[in-house]
């Protein structure tokens, strides 16, 4: 039988973390002593604490033997059962546990795990809340209660679980990273973000944290500062495929698609079977112009998971296919498959449509098409009171912004940007196309500073005045510096910058505005038509919808028009197309640009095109798209049909 002092040194090793001296002497007092539980049972333990779980399974199985009845024994061995995936076993000792000893807070916690880990999430919640009610101030439980409700999509519920732990442990790293990640899945990106940098002062070098700290960074706008955290969570962790892919996602919003290309493919080589990096190489590449890389790797993503339905709307809009292609019949199958969730069912709906139309079948193209924009639109829905509310109150602050406008003859400008807007799918991506084909012309592609950093200014929402004029103007500039490179003009086509006209001209007297204007009824079914994966475009999934929004686009540009004049100049692309030349001619002209023959070869420009024409603008101008409407007058009830020409 083993000494007291001996066994009180036992146990004061373990509890000060001097795990060598405790395992030499569970070791010695086994030799000694085999029939004495103590020594197996703490040997188990400091075994299992260092990683040895196999050998920790021999001694804990020692330590049940010799005392059959002690519940804390099975405990042990069951939580070394549950680390080495054996869960039934696992259960099975943790339910003699709890039966030897009904207020058992620990056993009922790690019987609450393996429900979990077995989907049973009703009764998970049931044997969590029975461990709390016993023990209140069990950290571990309210964690893993939060993480029980948040994969239930309880989201609310578990914040407060994570938010109760996390009181009771101000430390709790754990906690900490969970409720972040709570908060971002519920849009809460600056609590997250708070959330998400308390974890790191406990651990600094946290990869998981800094990944999840770059994901909330991009989902603000603050891209470099993403940039910064992914490159850090890779350099803390090597090996680390997701943020290789994250930072490839942030490297593309920031127009840096080699570069991007690049860590991709590193994510892929450390997981080769990552379907979503997959797919964000394709996007890049296509942005590229590498189509035939593009399809292959959406052919790959569709290959290592057969339901990715995003990898075949992507792959949907550059391969031609066949109408018994193998990808086309698994579209299919999909689409009749009833488990399948309503956003992946839109994803389905509207790559079956692009495929449909490609085959000419334009009957069953358009009842995709009907039905994946419902679909979209349910989920995102839309406001038509607040969209005309907001032009309004951009016409309303432009007497504000005409005041305080900044005189050309004050700023001394060694570079001027070009912007580029109207309605989506009007044509802007092949103006900015033509345009940066001139030698002293970068494309900047949709920059999304003018709404980031100007927005709340154009509207009235803050206050207008000459510092807050130049900030912006600064600010806008600083963005876009490492775009412009070694070039005099900068394109900016974000479309939709068509709401701050007033606000560009104040700021920017230098700037040449270039509105594309194309065929109503043609804008609104290439709107129609297409699913936009960001979520501001709210708008484009009803057609009557589409049409009040263009009615309102319109509304406006003729305001702008009337007060900015000849700022504007406005392109109708149907005659750009039917005479390239002498349109071409005029707009570059109207630029102040030297004539360069490369601006009529615009599918030469190896410029990378990150929007949805970035497959069209590889082909020399054509005519005709405007009339692609025409094919679905049929199924339209006429809808369209009042718009004529213009």
């Amino acid at each position: 039988m083993p000494s007291a002092e001996q066994i009180r040194l036992l146990r004061e090793y373990f509890q000060d973390d001097r795990l060598a001296d405790a395992e030499l002497l569970a070791r010695s007092l086994t030799r000694k002593f085999p029939a004495q539980q103590i020594g197996w049972k703490v040997l188990g333990a400091v075994l299992k604490k260092t990683g040895r779980l196999n050998e920790a399974l021999k001694a804990e199985r020692k330590s049940v033997e010799l005392a059959i009845q002690d519940a804390e024994a099975h405990n042990n061995l069951g939580v070394t059962l549950l680390q080495l995936d054996r869960v039934d076993a696992a259960e099975d000792h943790f339910k003699k546990a709890v039966a030897l000893k009904p207020d058992y807070a620990e056993s009922l916690f790690n019987l609450g795990n393996v429900s979990q880990k077995r989907g049973r999430i009703e009764e998970a919640e049931a044997t969590y809340k029975r461990a709390l009610a016993l023990k209140p101030d069990f950290t571990e439980a309210h964690n893993a209660l939060g993480n029980m409700l948040k994969s239930a999509g309880r989201l609310d519920e578990c914040v407060g679980s994570y938010e109760r732990a996390i009181a009771l442990r101000r430390d709790f790293l754990e906690a900490h990273n969970n409720l972040g990640n709570a908060l971002l899945d519920l849009g809460r990106l600056e609590e997250a973000e708070v959330c998400f940098r308390r974890a790191l002062e406990f651990k600094p070098g946290n990869a998981e944290v800094l990944n999840n700290l770059g994901t909330t960074l991009m989902g603000r706008g603050k891209l470099d500062e993403a940039e910064t955290c992914f490159r850090q969570a890779i350099i803390h962790e090597p090996n680390f495929a997701e943020a290789f892919n994250n930072l490839g996602t942030t490297l593309e919003e920031l127009g840096q698609l080699t570069e991007a290309e690049s860590s991709y493919k590193a994510a892929i080589d450390l997981m080769p079977a990552y379907a979503k990096a997959q797919v964000n190489l394709g996007n890049t590449l296509r942005s590229l112009g590498k189509l035939e890389e593009a399809q292959a790797s959406y052919s790959q993503a569709i290959a290592l998971q057969p339901d990715y339905t995003e990898a075949y709307r992507a792959l949907s809009a550059i391969k031609k296919f066949d109408a018994k292609d193998r990808e086309v019949l698994q579209m299919r199958d999909l689409h009749q498959d009833n488990s399948l969730s309503e956003e992946h069912r839109c994803q389905i709906c509207f790559a079956l449509a692009t495929v449909c139309e490609n085959l000419g079948d334009f009957a069953a193209a358009f009842e995709y098409y009907s039905e994946g924009n419902a679909l979209r639109r349910k989920h995102l829905g839309h406001d038509r009171a607040l969209v005309t509310e907001s032009f309004e109150k951009l016409k309303f602050n432009y007497a504000n912004l005409a005041a305080k406008r900044l005189e050309e003859n004050v700023i001394t400008p060694a570079k001027s940007p070009i912007f580029i807007v109207g309605m989506p799918r009007s044509g802007t991506t092949l103006v900015e196309q033509i345009i940066s084909s001139h030698s002293l012309v970068a494309a900047g592609g949709e920059l999304p500073f003018v709404a980031k950093h100007g927005g709340e200014l154009a509207s009235g929402i803050s206050t207008v005045n000459m510092a807050a004029m130049r900030q912006f103007r600064e600010q806008y500039l600083g963005a876009t510096q490492p775009k412009w490179r070694h070039h005099i003009y900068l394109t900016d086509k974000m479309p939709q910058n068509f709401r701050f006209l007033g606000l560009i001209a104040s700021v920017f007297p230098e700037a040449k505005i270039i509105h594309v204007k194309r065929r109503t009824a043609a804008v609104v079914w290439a709107n129609y038509t297409m699913y936009f994966a960001k979520k501001g475009l709210s708008y484009c999934y009803c057609l009557s919808d589409i049409l009040h929004y263009y009615n309102e686009y319109a509304d406006l540009m003729r305001y702008w028009q009337q007060s900015l004049g000849e700022r504007i100049y406005d392109l109708q692309y149907e005659s750009l197309t039917a005479n390239q030349n002498q349109e071409t001619r005029k707009l570059i002209e109207h630029l102040d640009l030297s004539w360069e023959d490369a601006c009529l070869s615009p599918q030469s420009n190896k410029r990378q095109v990150a929007t949805a024409s970035s497959v069209q603008v590889r082909k020399p101008v054509y005519q005709g798209s405007s009339d692609r409407w025409e094919r679905y007058r049929p199924y339209l009830n006429g809808a369209l049909d009042h718009l004529g020409s213009g």
